[in-house]
């Protein structure tokens, strides 16, 4: 007996070897890809990494950097050009580079209720607002006030930036004013404005954590 446990101590102990003399040639394998950046793994994109990809503010601030046609993302106006063709407001090449972008702008109404827009964007001859949500639902009348607040700019233009596609439910009488867009649309837009230049890299990073976290 003693000899049959001896020999199966034995044989358990090579298989033991062999496998960690094949874990260690994987290692060794493995270490190759990934120092060639081939073999990747955790966060896959920087804003996912800094814990944003889901915050509606940060994402929001980031379509209104890519929007400011001066910004150092290195595209222009590129990314406001392809929003107003989505859009179908009618504009001119010279209002794009004097285009002007305001995040989180309020304004009273006649109740002297505080109002936040967003995003708006400014032009001689039309007026873009932007309601964006993430997971969050709407408040009430929220986007019949900005309607409002905001209708008797110049040629306004009302948009709620949602995952997927949503059907306002607080824009009241002037339902019909707002165009649903997509987040997954404004990245298909704002990787089309990089094709030919060499944007900034957190055009990149906010473009990737777009697709992968609020695709269609």
């Amino acid at each position: 007996m003693q000899d049959v446990r001896t020999t199966q101590r034995a044989a358990a102990g090579q298989v033991a070897a062999g496998w960690r003399t094949s874990l260690e040639a994987m290692r060794g394998e493995r270490a190759h890809p990934v120092e060639a950046g081939r073999w990747l793994g955790g966060p896959r994109t920087l804003l996912y990494a800094l814990g944003v990809q889901q915050l509606e503010l940060k994402l929001t601030a980031g379509l209104a950097w890519l929007l400011r046609p001066d910004g150092h993302h290195r595209l222009g106006s590129r990314v406001l050009a392809g929003m107003l063709t989505e859009l179908g407001v009618p504009y001119e090449g010279d209002e794009l580079s004097d285009a002007v972008v305001v995040v989180e702008e309020t304004r009273l109404d006649d109740a002297e209720r505080e109002m936040r827009a967003d995003l708006v964007v400014y032009a001689r001859s039309w007026t873009v607002v932007v309601e964006a949500k993430v997971h969050a639902g709407e408040q009430h009348e929220q986007l019949e006030r900005l309607h409002s607040l905001w209708g008797d700019d110049p040629g306004p233009f009302f948009v709620f930036l949602t995952r997927g596609r949503r059907t306002p439910l607080s824009a009241g009488p002037g339902a019909g004013d707002w165009h649903n867009v997509t987040w997954g649309r404004i990245a298909a837009i704002a990787r089309e404005a990089t094709h030919g230049r060499q944007p900034a890299p957190g055009v990149c990073d906010f473009i990737e954590t777009v697709e992968v976290f609020h695709h269609d």
